[in-house]
């Protein structure tokens, strides 16, 4: 976890800069989630350096590609505050790293930042140009948006900051929260680093830490929350049994009918002048009858 508290580290400065401002009135800071919700972050990085003494990349780079997972467990929302237990699992056979964490949303006070994650929780319903907390130098939320996250389509309010962190490197965050629960959604550093007695090599390293399972909102189908789409869809379906049972029950009771049959379909009472009349016995007969029904003479 240490290379976490290095980035944050070094993010709290570019988190405060411009945002000295009063407390902030009208709006209530409130969790947006509960107790025994989860969320689960998978993590990647990536590095590039041109300087020939600096080819292996840094530890704490290569600490998250050892990294499975990170889940955050609610186990206690009381009042603004949330305690949380932070679990950092690995690849390599490390045992589990836990810690127990908590952020107050309303002041944004805690332990979290000794975890690295600072602001994994902010208040819930906040929007474009609110602190994300409610004291002086929180960030302010630049901007909301709709972004894909753990299978469903979300609104999110986004901070960017960038800046620099010394005379020959540069670094930018990008952080994402839900609207709805306030939990993070994601959480993307990326630097530039100037090397060489001219400055002419250049060093980039970035990760990112996503957000890939919840349970504070079901997965989407088509745009629709997964049990409203399979509602949607057994309702359809049933519909469309109930017509085909109506519509068989029509037909077997049409078979069963006895069929009556219209002029147009050579039905109807026989012509009688159409009827074959028996020299023999002056009987009539069916057009197209080559004996007499009545008597058994041969029709002409």
């Amino acid at each position: 976890m240490r290379e976490r508290i290095a980035l944050f580290l070094m993010t709290l400065p570019l988190a405060s800069i411009g945002f000295f401002l009063p407390l902030v009135s009208g709006i209530t800071y409130a969790p947006g989630v509960s107790s025994r919700q989860f969320v689960k972050f998978g993590i990647s990085e990536s590095y590039t350096s041109a300087d020939p003494s600096m080819k292996a990349k840094p530890q704490f780079l290569a600490d998250i590609d050892n990294t499975a997972f990170y889940r955050a467990d609610v186990e206690n929302v009381s009042g603004t505050s949330i305690r949380y237990r932070m679990t950092r699992a690995f690849t390599n056979g490390t045992a589990d790293e836990v810690l127990n964490l908590i952020e107050d949303v309303n002041t944004g006070g805690g332990n979290a930042t000794s975890g690295g994650f600072h602001y994994l929780f902010i208040a819930a319903g906040l929007q474009a140009g609110f602190p994300v907390a409610n004291n002086a130098n929180a960030p302010i939320i630049d901007q909301t948006a709709a972004a894909n996250y753990a299978e469903a389509s979300r609104d999110v309010n986004v901070y960017i900051a960038t800046g620099p962190i010394n005379a020959n490197s540069s670094l930018t965050i990008n952080q994402y929260w839900d609207i709805a629960s306030g939990v993070l959604t994601q959480l993307a550093f990326s630097a530039t680093q100037k090397s060489g007695s001219s400055g002419q090599y250049t060093t980039t390293w970035s990760d990112l830490l996503i957000i890939s399972e919840t349970n504070i909102w079901s997965p989407s189908t088509f745009g629709f929350a997964q049990i409203l789409f399979y509602g949607l869809l057994g309702a359809i379906c049933l519909t469309a049994a109930i017509a085909a049972v109506i519509v068989a029950t029509r037909k077997r009771k049409s078979d069963r009918e006895p069929k009556i049959l219209g002029s147009s379909q050579g039905g109807g009472p026989p012509n009688l002048s159409q009827m074959p009349v028996c020299r023999n016995c002056n009987g009539y007969n069916l057009p197209g009858t080559l004996t007499c029904r009545h008597c058994g003479a041969k029709l002409s």
